[in-house]
């Protein structure tokens, strides 16, 4: 292995991994450091893209902007690795209520909205789904299959001898006057993408994580439609074969891997009330989410330590923003472009 990279990135999540893409788009060599977890939240999680949020229904925060840049990534993706990555799907959202119905027609008149809006549904269009008021079907919408990608880059890094599967240890880490050696690896920054691990993380401990723990059930549905990703509290996302993933819960204390009944006996109680059909649970899953308050990314390099920098707190919106805030932190880098207000970390240092 090479003892001098441009930089080192620890954690090859979502974030690691896009940032490291772009950063070697640019011609620049990138060393990973990361433990693998299969039960790490960017391997769970449903990677799905959906333009509309929140109960007043209003557009997902910068997806004009990022929603092109992340459909370009996955596609150069899928050109390098020759597989499928990111399936367009349709999400149905089945209506809570008669004003809630209203609500989402009204949206159909909004001309910065109505492109997002395919077609309503009536009450009894699809078997063995309950939604009495109908529901509407979304576009500009689909997902990442974020494990795949993963895998993919994985060994595509350790092909390259650019990756070291091991824990990272900061008191191996020596900050020098304008780079970083890590065992005696030498880079010029070394950028920390390490989702829930961040906590730990003495250089950036001030900042304002508000990690939540979610769980997720994969099950057996024959007969359930695999033509929409539905979604009311919870979402159904076809895998394939009769296979759905459904989720997620929300839990602000107990932050582990550690599936719980409790969140198990939640979500069957959910599915039930959107499904009639029988099923069946076949695996069960947790992770920790790297979410934060105000719901933006932290981005940027530390303000005493210029060679120490964080690109984290993707948190749910990750698949959409992630490609774009790669990019956008890559320029920031290597042409010095000014990050976004709403992501600096200088705030918090």
């Amino acid at each position: 292995m090479k003892t001098h990279f441009d930089f080192i990135i620890v954690g090859q999540g979502l974030a690691g991994t896009l940032l490291a893409h772009y950063l070697n788009k640019n011609g620049k060599s990138v060393l990973l450091i990361d433990q693998f977890n299969n039960s790490s939240s960017s391997n769970i999680a449903a990677g799905i893209i959906h333009p509309i949020t929140g109960r007043r229904l209003v557009k997902s925060w910068m997806f004009d902007i990022a929603y092109p840049v992340a459909r370009a990534a996955y596609s150069e993706m899928e050109l390098k690795f020759n597989q499928t990555l990111f399936q367009k799907s349709a999400i149905l959202e089945i209506y809570s209520s008669i004003k809630n119905r209203n609500d989402w027609i009204a949206l159909t008149a909004d001309e910065t909205m109505k492109n997002l809006i395919d077609r309503e549904l009536t009450a009894n269009e699809i078997r063995g789904v309950d939604m009495p008021y109908g529901g509407m079907i979304l576009k500009a919408t689909g997902y990442l299959n974020i494990k795949k990608m993963l895998a993919n880059y994985r060994n595509y890094f350790q092909e390259n001898k650019s990756l070291i599967c091991e824990e990272f240890l900061f008191s191996d880490l020596k900050i020098m006057d304008y780079a970083v050696d890590y065992k005696g690896i030498i880079a010029s920054k070394i950028i920390f993408c390490e989702g829930f691990h961040a906590v730990q993380n003495p250089y950036f401990k001030t900042l304002p994580y508000q990690f939540a723990k979610g769980e997720i059930l994969i099950l057996e549905c024959p007969g359930l439609s695999e033509e929409y990703i539905v979604n009311k509290s919870i979402y159904i996302q076809p895998l394939s074969n009769s296979r759905f993933r459904m989720g997620a819960t929300y839990e602000w204390n107990q932050l582990d891997d550690v599936p719980t009944e409790t969140a198990r006996e939640k979500l069957i109680e959910q599915f039930k009330l959107v499904v009639s059909l029988p099923f069946k649970i076949v695996e069960h899953y947790a992770a920790v989410r790297p979410t934060v308050k105000g719901r933006r990314p932290l981005i940027g390099l530390h303000s005493k330590y210029n060679q120490v920098g964080i690109f984290n707190g993707l948190g749910t919106k990750g698949v959409l923003l992630a490609p774009y805030f790669a990019k956008h932190f890559t320029e920031h880098l290597l042409f010095e472009k000014p990050l976004l207000k709403e992501v600096e970390i200088d705030f918090y240092l």
